[in-house]
């Protein structure tokens, strides 16, 4: 769908903390709230906020982060879409200024998977005897493609396990992904300081904390948890952390404006195809080439994705997460559809670039792409 006079002002967003980590301490609000508070938003008339993993947080996480921000005025909902949470809070909020429903709408996501609960799913009706299971928060809502048993799965869908098959479809390596994740690495530490002109130090982190924890002369030793001689590692797979990432919405005229969107569906197990989709479509109906986009961000779930994307549209590597992706950075995933759009932005801004585009997969079988165009 195409957009008109819908203008981003400012954003920010937190470091990214590793997994029980430097942000652990804080709860998914928490981080929210120490973010917004650096953005001099002031009262803004819609409040969107990406999160997946609620359970635990309370009731309605959106009006508890205005709450903590003394904006009780200030209407909001939470999303849910998975990886695509922080990116469809970004659009609905476009959407709404599109609309002339709202003028000023402040939207990401935010995410503590390190305090996601485990749920004991049978307390309710009571443990009669034998043994019992808890179910973690992270996998069962967060990981595990629950979908795809509707479409004559036997077993619910690790995403892992569906990489490792279109890894093997593609006929990619181990060795291919790895030598990806390491150019990435060497990218993210040549950007350091332009990524923390975006970040709220949070309890004395001040720095994106996963890329210090990869090391590059163990990735040959590094298993493959998803499938038994396949090729998708730890390194490239996206690590859990913790985070949140805001930004500023307006009709009123800036240097960086929402051109368009899209959101496309495949079979579950094809949910790393779907951002290939989604940039094609996207591309199509702005009229744009493939070629006149500068930048795009895609988001690294797993190192599968940007590979088979360069190799299906044609992109050269200098053009994808040149500033590192999300197997260096870590997912929080109810954050990093807003993480990536603000990453694009600051390669936008810092490079003079004009168009760039930014694309998730989503869980369950969606994809999600944005384009933004600097004036």
């Amino acid at each position: 769908m195409l957009l008109n006079n819908v203008f981003i002002k400012t954003f920010k967003r937190s470091p990214i903390g590793s997994f029980l980590g430097g942000l652990s301490k804080f709860t998914a609000v928490d981080i929210a709230e120490s973010v917004l508070k650096e953005m001099d938003n002031g009262e803004p008339d819609y409040f969107l906020l990406g999160c997946v993993l609620s359970a635990g947080l309370g009731q309605s996480p959106s009006r508890q982060v205005l709450g903590r921000l003394g904006l009780w005025d200030t209407p909001s909902h939470h999303i849910n879409k998975v990886c695509g949470s922080g990116m469809q809070a970004v659009i609905d909020g476009a959407l709404r200024i599109n609309a002339s429903y709202n003028h000023h709408v402040v939207c990401g996501g935010m995410e503590s998977m390190s305090n996601a609960p485990y749920l004991a799913m049978k307390a309710r009706q009571g443990y009669r005897s034998g043994h019992s299971e808890f179910i973690d928060h992270i996998m069962y809502d967060g990981l595990e493609d629950q979908a795809c048993l509707s479409y004559g799965e036997t077993r619910r869908g690790v995403m892992g396990c569906f990489a490792e098959e279109i890894a093997k479809e593609y006929g990619l390596t181990k060795n291919e992904l790895h030598d990806y994740v390491f150019e990435g690495l060497s990218h993210f530490q040549k950007h350091v300081d332009d990524h923390r002109d975006a970040i709220v130090p949070i309890g004395g982190l001040d720095t994106d904390e996963q890329p210090s924890k990869v090391k590059p002369e163990k990735f040959a030793g590094l298993p493959t948890p998803f499938l038994k001689d396949g090729v998708v590692t730890p390194a490239s797979a996206s690590g859990l952390c913790d985070g949140a990432a805001f930004i500023e919405l307006s009709c009123e005229e800036t240097h960086f404006q929402i051109k368009g969107y899209v959101n496309v569906c495949v079979r579950p197990q094809d949910f790393l195809k779907a951002p290939i989709l989604a940039i094609e479509k996207l591309v199509y109906e702005l009229s744009w080439d493939i070629n006149s986009v500068d930048v795009f961000e895609i988001n690294e779930a797993f190192a599968v994705l940007p590979v088979i994307a360069m190799k299906e549209l044609r992109i050269p590597r200098s053009k994808i997460n040149p500033w590192g992706g999300a197997c260096i950075l870590g997912h929080p995933i109810g954050m990093s559809g807003a993480r990536i759009i603000i990453t694009l932005l600051q390669i936008m801004q810092k490079n003079h670039l004009r168009r760039g585009i930014a694309s998730l997969c989503i869980g369950s079988g969606e994809g999600i792409a944005i384009a933004i165009e600097q004036i």
